[in-house]
């Protein structure tokens, strides 16, 4: 299962990490993260999808990395994502260890690594998968993190030329999926009676301009002799009733349980 929505192809743990070199660090601390960083390697053959390169050879390729770590650094891994240019996302130390790819800012960030062939940018479907990770980062700590590459807060070439461009241009930024909207209810029997009860008054005031219709469901709010009478349960728009065959059009349309298209656009008020 995904730890990052948006994502299509997620890899966990149990995708590559050997059960005898597991990933291990203290635990992330999501109030102190302020800065989203991107990494490479800087390798100028790495596994990216050139010919003779398999996305099924990254599994052993991040376990290798990993052995390395242990074995020559005494510690996991230190990034806590890694993308390949399918937009696979791969688990490392994930959100929740501390990342270790930052000297002096790891308590602070997020870091991703970029599996890309030296200074190559990232493809559009890598992109896709790094703004639904920074997404997801500003999400869990409730805030719009910095987005920066590694050579910004180190002495370092890292991420290279391509993706500092990218960031540069503006298309690594945090996106999420777009969520549907709400179902419209249906109408109701108490509905009907709303709309009962407001004829006569929208009837007489409809070419004042002092009546406005508010949604496709609930329906009137006038104003008469310095009265008010809000019948409204369930409007959460406004649109002006020009004359009374718009309104004659509207309740056609409510009582056959339709939702003209016009009705449900954000108009202005008059």
């Amino acid at each position: 299962m995904s730890v990052v929505p948006g994502v299509e192809t997620f890899h966990g743990w149990s995708a590559w990490v050997d059960p005898r070199k597991p990933i291990t660090g203290p635990a992330a601390n999501r109030d102190l993260w302020d800065t989203f960083v991107l990494h490479y390697t800087a390798a100028d053959d790495l596994i990216d999808g050139d010919p003779g390169e398999h996305a099924e050879d990254l599994p052993a390729y991040l376990r290798g990395m990993q052995r390395y770590y242990v074995d020559s650094r005494g510690y996991s891994v230190g990034y806590n994502f890694a993308v390949d240019w399918l937009g696979g996302v791969w688990m490392l130390r994930g959100f929740g260890i501390k990342c270790a790819a930052n000297r002096n800012w790891n308590h602070r960030t997020i870091a991703v690594l970029c599996l890309v062939d030296g200074d190559d940018p990232m493809t559009a479907e890598a992109v896709a998968s790094v703004n639904a990770i920074y997404a997801e980062a500003n999400r869990r700590c409730g805030r719009s993190m910095n987005l920066v590459p590694h050579s910004a807060i180190g002495s370092t070439s890292c991420c290279g030329d391509g993706i500092r461009a990218q960031i540069a241009s503006g298309v690594i930024r945090p996106t999420l999926p777009t969520p549907l909207p709400p179902p419209v209810p249906p109408i109701t029997e108490d509905d009907d009676m709303n709309l009962f009860l407001a004829t006569a008054a929208l009837r007489r005031h409809s070419r004042t301009g002092a009546i406005f219709l508010t949604s496709a469901l609930d329906f009137c709010q006038h104003v008469d002799a310095g009265q008010v009478a809000h019948y409204t349960k369930l409007g959460v728009k406004t649109v002006p009733l020009a004359n009374e065959d718009v309104f004659e059009s509207y309740v056609a349309y409510l009582s056959g349980g339709l939702r003209p298209a016009w009705a449900l656009q954000p108009l202005k008020s008059v």
